[in-house]
Order: structure tokens, then sequence, then C-alpha cells
């Protein structure tokens, strides 16, 4: 492959309305105020919780998923900041959760590698927002724009789509499907993250071939490619790990292959530590072509990182506007999209929180790593952990 890695936008949006519904959910406690660290424990969370109610294929963005709670933060008072501080695993102020998480993105760029981040926010024209939650928005870069949710809620919906499938580079065009947007809307929050990179060792085309893949479904035979160099490497009980650089050297995937029957997102949480025991290795790898696309339903995930109360009336978004139990989440979606090709990586995912107002040659000198069966593949920060995007690939093909 000649890995060039283009991860498309991603797009998170956030839609308030009328309470309605019940849920409830786990406690997560609050530990740093350091934001990576944050992150890095909001992810660990956030993909076991959706890993545990959904089998097979999985790829989602757990950095974008933060980043759209943290956007709500600002607004929520009482018991719903509470909640939503201890599952972001954070102890500072909701602007500065807001401002370092952008910021952090940001200094992502440089070398082989274009991140570009984006935010928007849609408002009932009618809804009397606090001035000091539109002026944090329009400070994050999402001024509110002013739309009809009431009189023409479908015609707010498609503008939104319109933006979000803009800011995918058409990867999502029907984010919010037909009837998610009424006239009880009160608010649409969206982020979008974007990356182009490039690998730093790129693969050779020419070698890929087809090899088998033992998969959750059965073994079957799928194209492969091949490189045999050096690459930051370890290994220990039960799994083998292996680093891809891209050109700017801060940005990275990370795969890690583990024994056969081990769920491969079981080993998230284990990724500082793999990661800090990587040495300069030579490698021959076998890393599979892969394309995988999943649509998820969130809610029973954050309602398992203690968030459920945000599904119901005993919802506190007061300080986005009206009284406590006005606003509160209804449906919470993400869909992804995710590919590894001679070309690179693209990928793109987007979340709605919806509410309503209520073989070939060996080397035998170098270390044999064949991908050959279910792998973890995180395309990571190398200075701080935190990740991007997570899958877990159980099938090929």
């Amino acid at each position: 492959m000649n890995p060039r890695v283009t991860a498309a936008p991603i797009a998170v949006l956030v839609t308030l309305g009328l309470a309605s519904g019940n849920s409830s959910g786990g406690h997560v406690p609050s530990r740093t105020a350091d934001l990576s660290s944050s992150e890095i424990l909001f992810a660990d969370s956030f993909v076991a919780a959706v890993g545990h109610e959904h089998s097979g294929n999985l790829v989602l963005s757990p950095v974008n998923a933060f980043d759209a709670l943290a956007m709500l933060l600002p607004g929520a008072r009482g018991a719903s900041e509470s909640q939503l501080r201890a599952a972001l695993y954070t102890t500072e102020a909701p602007e500065t959760v807001l401002a370092a998480s952008i910021a952090a993105q940001d200094r992502l760029n440089g070398g082989g590698v274009d991140l570009a981040a984006a935010r928007a926010a849609w408002l009932e024209q009618t809804f009397p927002v606090r001035r000091s939650y539109a002026d944090t928005l329009a400070r994050s870069g999402a001024p509110a724009q002013a739309v009809d949710f009431a009189g023409a809620p479908d015609a707010a919906r498609e503008a939104v789509n319109s933006w979000a499938t803009a800011h995918t580079r058409g990867r999502i065009r029907d984010l919010l499907p037909t009837g998610s947007v009424d006239r009880h809307t009160a608010l649409i929050l969206a982020t979008a993250l974007a990356l182009d990179a490039r690998w730093a060792t790129p693969f050779d085309k020419t070698r890929t071939t087809s090899a088998p893949f033992r998969g959750a479904s059965g073994t079957s035979d799928v194209l492969t490619m091949y490189a045999t160099t050096t690459f930051p490497y370890t290994s220990g009980p039960g799994y083998q790990a292996i680093e891809l650089p891209y050109e700017n050297s801060r940005l990275s995937a990370v795969i890690v292959l583990p024994s056969a029957g081990v769920d491969p997102l079981t080993l998230l949480p284990k990724l500082p530590a793999i990661s800090s025991a990587m040495q300069l290795k030579r490698v021959a790898l076998a890393l599979p072509r892969a394309e995988l696309s999943r649509a998820l339903d969130l809610k029973p995930a954050l309602g398992s990182l203690g968030l459920g109360q945000l599904f119901t009336r005993s919802a506190d978004l007061s300080g986005i506007g009206g009284r406590p139990g006005d606003l509160a989440v209804a449906a919470a979606r993400q869909q992804t999209w995710l590919t590894i090709g001679e070309e690179g990586t693209q990928a793109a995912a987007a979340t709605a929180l919806v509410a309503q107002v209520v073989s070939l040659t060996t080397d035998t000198s170098a270390i044999q790593m064949k991908v050959d069966r279910p792998f973890l593949f995180v395309v990571h920060d190398r200075e701080n952990g935190v990740a991007l995007f997570v899958a877990r690939i159980t099938d090929v093909g």
C-alpha cells in the first residue's frame, strides 16, 4: 500500500427539546481535571459500554462523543451537570473543557496530517436561550443559527443534514432521518472532525495478495497487505502490538492482535502500557484490507455511564434555557464508517443526541505478525494517548 490516510470528518449532533421517557444508569466517578487523562478514561468507559451492547465489527470515535457532551456541559445544572462531569472524568469549568478539546485537536495539525474541526448550532427562533450559553457556543465556533423548527422542522433537518454531508466530505448523507426533527425541537448542536494523514512507512500495493482471515463468522480469504520494516512493536501474554506512525509523528495507528477468542476491545485500557513498552523491531507485518460501517444506538451506553437522567424529565439543562425538566435528550445515535487499504485509512462518524421540548516470501529474520483474526485498530495521539478512532474488526470482506 501507499497509505494515504483520510479519516473523513466526524459530525456530532445534539438535538434538545421536551423531556420524555425514562432511563437509568450506573455512576462513573470523576477522577481527573486533566483533559487528556479525561478523554482517555472516557474512551475506555465509552468503548467498553458500546462494545458490551454490540457484537461483531464495531467502529466509533470516542473523542467525537466527548466533544458532543462537552458542548452540552455548559448548559447542564445540578445533578445533570454532576453526572456529565462524572462521565467525562473532569472537574474543570465547562467552558475550559470545551476550549481545551478544541485546542487539543488543533495541535495535531502539521506535517503529513491535516485535521480540521468544525462546529455548528441551530436554535429554534422562538426558544429563549440563555445569553451565557449562546455566548459559549459562539466562542466555540458554533454561533447559533435561528431556524423555524416549529413551523418547518423538515427544512431545518435537511439543513443540518446538508451541513453534515459537507463536513464529512459526502460520506454521511442522511444523519437525521425523516421524523427525527419536529416542532418541539429546540436546539441542534453539531461538531465535525476531518482527518487526512499519510503513513510514514508506506505499504507496497504490488505485494497485496489473498490470505486467510479467521473471523468471527468463519475463515475466508481476504486481500492482505504486507510490509517488512522496522516498527515500534511489543508483545505480551496473549497479544502482539504494532504502531504504524503517520508522517506527522504525533499521530499513529496502533494495531493490537489478541489471542484467538479474546475480544479486542478489552485491550483498549491497556493501550498506554502497551505503547510505552514498544521498541523498534524488524517486523514482517501482514494486515488485511478492511471496510466496515455501523449504526449505533448510544442511549444504553450513555445510560451505563451514569447519564440516564439526561433522557428523562429529571434532566436539568436549564443553563441552555427554560426551567429544569424542560429540556432532555431523547435519543443518541452514532453512525461510523472505516476502511483500511493500500491508499490508507478513511473514516467517518456521525453522532446524534435527540431530545424534544419535553502469503509471500517471508523474511525469517523479522518478527512475524499476521493479523489474521479479530484485532483492535486505534488512531491515537502519540503524545497523550487520546483515541480519535477505535475499531474492533472481527470479520473482513
